[in-house]
């Protein structure tokens, strides 16, 4: 059964293409990305000149609040979802051996999204 199968076969991965962003493709890129910007915009957003304002009601709350975001706890998140695509990005370049830039811009771009729509869905439980 093992005899039946191309060498050439095992040696060369599926292209990437748009396979990620089947919903059964790697889920945790978009886990990581979405937990790595919650975490950032929580421990970082705090450092924010602007006081945070509850997402739900918009109202000035104090900072550490759940539910309350501010302007650099929001660019803080997107950071890190783009730091976690970047490294995704190079995880498969080395571990595949795809050398190229469309899927990889795709793979931050995502990364940022989930981040930063991942914090704002976190901060409004």
């Amino acid at each position: 059964m093992l005899a039946s199968i191309s060498p050439l076969a095992l040696a060369s991965p599926p292209p990437l293409s748009r396979s990620f962003l089947h919903p059964g493709a790697p889920l945790n890129h978009r886990q990581m990305a979405t937990n790595f910007g919650d975490t950032l915009a929580s421990e970082l957003g705090i450092l924010s000149s602007s006081p945070p304002r509850y997402i739900l009601t918009g109202a000035t709350v104090p900072a550490g609040t759940n539910g309350g975001v501010s302007p650099y706890g929001l660019v803080m998140s997107a950071l890190g979802g783009s730091a976690i695509g970047a490294v995704m990005v190079v995880d498969l370049m080395i571990e595949r051996s795809c050398w190229g830039h469309e899927w990889a811009v795709e793979m931050i771009v995502f990364g940022t999204a989930m981040g930063f729509l991942g914090s704002l869905v976190s901060c409004s439980n």
